[in-house]
């Protein structure tokens, strides 16, 4: 990919991620002043517990898909260690998970809030499958010889096997998911059981 700015990268799951997870610390931020400003006492400031736990999610399945997959088959080739790069697919994801480390309770997630994380994902998935269906946009400026942003949803190419990629790829949310939302509660009880101590 080119490293000169290009809108046709607005149409990858990874800047459109990227957004996401600064359009939350935007909102955190302003529910932070807001909350200062009236000089509450308690020092919770994690928000909307789902909806960060989403945007968690989403944002570390953009740093396993492009580390695991796409850079070694040679997506961004050559810039790898590019600030460009690692601010997109290295420090955004780990931002997003320290904040979500550092300002919300152990515990404080419902195993009901869980599939909220599938939102944005189901989102971009049929944003992407219309573009591509209708052939919309051909993203060879973004070194992408397809209607396709990603290979694993070219239909053209792979017909029906894109729906095996993609119930794959739901298992893969879910399981981050859960695996964390079992840590999170495992390290609640653990702090509970010292504090009854």
């Amino acid at each position: 990919m080119s490293e000169t700015p290009n809108p046709y990268s607005l149409f990858t799951y990874t800047i459109q991620s990227n957004l996401l997870v600064w359009g939350y610390f935007l909102f955190s931020i302003i529910k932070t002043i807001k909350k200062l400003s009236i000089a509450e006492n308690d020092q919770d400031f994690g928000f909307h517990t789902a909806f960060s736990f989403a945007v968690c999610i989403d944002i570390i399945v953009t740093f396993l898909i492009f580390w695991c997959y796409l850079a070694p088959n040679g997506w961004m080739a050559g810039s790898l260690l590019t600030f460009k790069n690692l601010s997109i697919h290295f420090f955004c994801p780990l931002l997003a998970v320290l904040d979500r480390i550092m300002f919300f309770r152990k515990g404080s997630l419902k195993k009901s809030q869980i599939p909220v994380i599938m939102i944005f994902p189901l989102i971009y998935v049929v944003q992407s499958l219309t573009l591509g269906l209708t052939h919309a946009i051909w993203f060879a400026p973004v070194g992408v010889e397809s209607y396709y942003m990603y290979p694993f949803l070219d239909l053209d190419a792979h017909g029906a096997m894109v729906f095996v990629y993609l119930i794959g790829l739901v298992a893969i949310f879910l399981g981050i998911s859960y695996l964390w939302y079992y840590i999170e509660t495992k390290a609640s009880n653990l702090r509970n059981f010292r504090n009854f101590r």
